[in-house]
């Protein structure tokens, strides 16, 4: 059973800092820049009578982020994503994505050159895919 059973994770710790310049040398770079960040997936295959389909469950979070003046702290978030495919044929796949399971209500960080800005993270949202890869 295990066998059928993938795990994915990455996570990325993320410093900036001003190497040569007298006014901010030391300071943090880019404060809109998560210092943490963790990213994990599983994909399980079922075998026997159901070995055509296969299931995905995941998150993805993030530590907060400050405004660039440190003004303004944009807080961290979790998001919880699922996956359920189905293999029609050799070549055509069938995929069901769920993003934002638990319609979270959260912000990323942006920043131009005028002043900071945020935008609203991704409410709940579907999406189906068909992936057609031939075969040679």
């Amino acid at each position: 059973m295990l066998t059928d059973l993938q795990l994915f994770a990455g996570y990325t710790y993320n410093t900036t800092k001003y190497l040569d310049d007298p006014v901010n040398d030391g300071k943090v770079f880019s404060t809109w820049t998560p210092k943490h960040m963790l990213r994990v997936w599983s994909d399980y295959q079922f075998s026997g009578d159901w070995r055509r389909v296969s299931t995905g469950l995941g998150f993805t979070t993030q530590s907060h982020t400050l405004g660039y003046e440190h003004t303004f702290d944009v807080p961290g978030y979790t998001v919880w994503n699922a996956r359920v495919g189905y293999q029609l044929t050799p070549e055509i796949g069938l995929a069901l994505n769920a993003n934002n399971l638990f319609d979270k209500h959260y912000y990323t960080a942006g920043y131009n050159q005028l002043d900071g800005n945020n935008n609203f993270g991704d409410p709940r949202n579907v999406m189906f895919s068909v992936k057609y890869t031939p075969e040679f």
